[in-house]
């Protein structure tokens, strides 16, 4: 039987949403952002979801009983910034994201890079035990790829990291879920997109590159 892990500051709240929580339990912020909600790139929602997670940000409360439309807390400042099609009209690389991270929030976080394509589930796992949410950037094929953040993982019986629990912003988040992605650790094989990605369909990809944020 599979043991399954998340960080410490998912819940859920009273309807079953995944929320994060804020180090003084006065109030929540959303989990998850869905591509479509606003235009743009994967990585600037998956920025916005780990800032959220760390709390990084004076973030407003998010109230579910809110207007929908309202897109008033950091998070959806921070999306709207990324998504100026003019700074990055191809997406944004690791580079990107290292360079914003630097340039606009080195006051709040610090910055890791893992450059190791081969280490990055061992340092996935680090991570995670130690409560960090992880920005990982995951290929279709060479002209296609997608940033997920990486919120858990999944032991065998063996205690072997088998299972990558993701939040993966191309895809609804059902009630009462931590995650909507996996990435099958144990269904590697040889070629470059090798990794089986489970979320409402079945995909192979490549495991390219690791960002890690810290809190300040």
């Amino acid at each position: 039987m599979k043991q399954f892990i998340a960080i410490d500051q998912l819940s859920l709240n009273e309807h079953g949403t995944l929320v994060c929580k804020n180090p003084s339990g006065r109030y929540y912020l959303r989990a998850h952002f869905k591509q479509g909600e606003l235009d743009g790139v994967s990585c600037a929602y998956s920025i916005a979801i780990t800032f959220n997670i760390l709390n990084v940000l004076n973030a407003e409360d998010t109230s579910w009983n809110r207007n929908e439309h309202e897109k008033a807390t950091a998070g959806w400042e921070l999306i709207r910034f990324l998504n100026t099609p003019s700074l990055y009209p191809k997406g944004i690389s690791s580079n990107d994201i290292i360079k914003i991270v630097k340039q606009e929030y080195s006051e709040f976080v610090t910055i890791d890079h893992t450059g190791k394509r081969a280490g990055i589930p061992l340092k996935v796992k680090e991570c995670l035990d130690n409560n960090l949410p992880v920005i990982l950037q995951i290929s279709f094929d060479q002209y296609e790829t997608q940033w997920i953040v990486v919120v858990g993982y999944a032991k065998d019986k063996d205690d072997k990291v088998s299972y990558l629990l993701t939040l993966d912003s191309r895809k609804d988040l059902r009630i009462g879920c931590f995650w909507n992605g996996i990435l099958n650790l144990d269904r590697c094989i040889t070629l470059k997109y090798g990794f089986q990605y489970i979320t409402d369909v079945v995909e192979m990809v490549g495991l390219d590159d690791a960002i890690i944020l810290k809190k300040r």
